[in-house]
């Protein structure tokens, strides 16, 4: 079964491999997106990435109040950061694929405009975050 879970995960990876290879890694900000968001230091914000990748490979079932944290941490990743760190690639893609759904599911998020999710109950996008919603993602400092 073990074997199993690293296999998913290591498809993922290779998928995120070819999804980003036909992108371009760094981003056009229109905007100043960095000082949207939930404030973070650097090193949480890893953390939390680390954990949260651990906890995705063995099929671990979060509780709504994670699915807050890890969508946070999604759409912080997706809408700010470049995707051409590895160690963030690999929690988009894990997310995205296996657990996006599961998510959407627990924190009953409905399709909306754009192709996003959103929770009504938890007030939170997942996915396509809307200008100046600061509960859908992390403001991470950079400076602690």
């Amino acid at each position: 079964m073990k074997i199993y879970k690293y296999f998913l995960l290591l498809i993922a990876i290779l998928l995120t491999s070819a999804i980003t290879k036909a992108q371009d890694s760094t981003r056009v900000i229109k905007f100043n997106q960095t000082n949207i968001g939930i404030p973070i230091t650097k090193s949480e914000f890893d953390r939390k990435i680390s954990n949260y990748v651990k906890l995705m490979s063995d099929w671990t079932t979060f509780k709504p109040e994670e699915y807050i944290d890890m969508v946070r941490a999604y759409n912080t990743i997706g809408g700010s950061l470049p995707i051409n760190n590895d160690f963030y690639k690999t929690y988009y893609t894990v997310f995205l694929i296996m657990y996006s759904k599961l998510a959407a599911k627990s924190l009953d998020a409905e399709l909306r405009k754009g192709m996003a999710m959103y929770s009504e109950k938890y007030k939170i996008w997942i996915g396509d975050v809307p200008l100046g919603n600061d509960n859908s993602r992390f403001k991470i400092d950079t400076a602690k």
